[in-house]
């Protein structure tokens, strides 16, 4: 017979799943009762069982928590992603630097890089560049994007195969994602090991790298993935944070973004060396919140959980740029940058949209609105363009110059997924 306190572990994912799918108003034990009542057949084990279950695992995590435990984190990011697609359906392409967009940007110069690959980035090129100064530092870059119905589905078997590992995942975008080993593993060396395994069969079911970083926070995790790129696994263990941090750049942090960075290097800071030994007191004093978030991460205080919400009722992005009268080729950088962003989060969290609605808020503050809608939801990007661009033409060339641009998509519809088993986890 399985030992009750084992039931935990084994169990661990169906209620991740359960959690990820009820909105946070619902009583996920009523829901499990419901589930059991209406498909016995599925439960091996009694309701009484799977909510005491339920209930000790809440109990546990809380201790833990009481108890200064630390979890094992992944954070896993896939290499090149969109550029390893392209280069995966034509491998000619990997022997030169290759720009993932609109393939009509060599000659319009118009449009922004989703994202390149290694030789490209040596010449500079990076995500989210506009093509002009993106081929300006890459004249003889290949551009392609012939592989882009192959990127999602590509997605979806990644992160099923992580699913099937029993581990506790959380996707963030459509080539990331935090896994929680904790309930596996206790020790960093056959967490190692896992990330090994985890590389091996991806590359071998996907023929794609990735790069993993194994810390027991999620934005050290994060900084460790970014580390040993590409194919690399990096390990921070709570004893070597500091020793990490120390070697890298002020930019490298998750969240100080280039304007920070430069604020920053004005006063003379550039590395996380030059603050590791400074008290909380003395970075607050100096850096003020980023001297707190600092200290903090420096010192395990930042998230190890990974939440799941309920479903959303929209998703939205907007960009704040002081455009000036006439500037219509910025903007339209602005409005691509926007699309693919809203894009990747419906993709990611496996979404079709109806409604497309934008804001334009010019110079003088005032603000207009206005909405488009599909007889059925899409989930494709040059529909979302096209869209987006018709809504704001009419305004794009307005004399007062537009001060924001702000795109949301509603009525959103959950694509339909395979329904797991319980016995999925066995």
């Amino acid at each position: 017979m399985i030992n009750f306190h084992s039931y935990v572990n084994i169990l661990n994912n169906f209620f991740s799943f359960i959690e990820s799918y009820i909105s946070l108003e619902y009583n996920v034990l009523s829901f499990i009762k419901y589930a059991h009542d209406k498909y016995y057949y599925l439960f091996i084990f009694s309701f009484n069982d799977v909510s005491r279950i339920y209930k000790l695992r809440n109990v546990m995590h809380y201790q833990m928590i009481q108890e200064d435990y630390l979890p094992i984190l992944f954070h896993l990011d896939m290499d090149q992603f969109y550029a390893a697609v392209e280069m995966r359906k034509n491998p000619e392409l990997k022997k030169y630097p290759l720009i993932v967009g609109n393939p009509k940007a060599k000659q319009t110069k118009r449009g922004v890089v989703l994202t390149c690959n290694y030789e490209a980035r040596k010449f500079g090129v990076r995500s989210g560049m506009p093509m002009n100064e993106a081929l300006k530092k890459c004249p003889d870059a290949i551009i392609s994007n012939d592989a882009r119905d192959e990127y999602n589905p590509t997605s979806k078997r990644i992160f099923s195969l992580l699913n099937s590992l029993s581990v506790i995942t959380k996707q963030t975008s459509i080539d990331e994602a935090y896994i929680d080993i904790s309930p596996l593993f206790d020790d960093y060396t056959n967490a190692y090991h896992f990330a090994k395994t985890i590389q091996k069969l991806i590359l071998e079911k996907e023929k794609l790298s990735c790069s993993i970083g194994i810390a027991p926070t999620k934005i050290l995790a994060k900084m460790a993935s970014d580390y040993n790129k590409p194919n690399g696994i990096t390990v921070i263990t709570p004893a070597n944070v500091d020793k990490f941090i120390s070697t890298r750049k002020l930019q490298d942090i998750p969240g100080i973004g280039k304007v920070s960075s430069q604020k920053l290097e004005q006063k003379g800071y550039t590395h996380c060396k030059q603050l590791v030994k400074l008290s909380k007191y003395e970075l607050i004093a100096t850096f003020g919140d980023l001297g707190s978030r600092f200290y903090d991460i420096v010192n395990l205080n930042t998230s190890n959980t990974l939440k799941f919400g309920g479903l959303r009722k929209s998703i939205s992005q907007e960009r704040t740029f002081h455009g000036k009268p006439g500037d219509t080729e910025y903007t339209e950088i602005i409005i691509h940058k926007i699309i693919d962003k809203l894009y990747k989060s419906l993709v990611n969290q496996e979404f079709s949209a109806k409604t497309i609605t934008t804001k334009i808020r010019f110079n003088d503050y005032s603000t207009i609105t206005r909405a488009s809608s599909y007889s059925n939801a899409i989930q494709d990007i040059e529909k979302m363009r096209y869209s987006v661009q018709e809504l704001i033409k009419p305004h794009i060339d307005d004399s007062r110059g537009i001060r924001l641009i702000g795109v949301r998509l509603s009525n959103l519809i959950k694509l339909e997924i395979k329904q797991k088993k319980l016995t999925d986890y066995f």
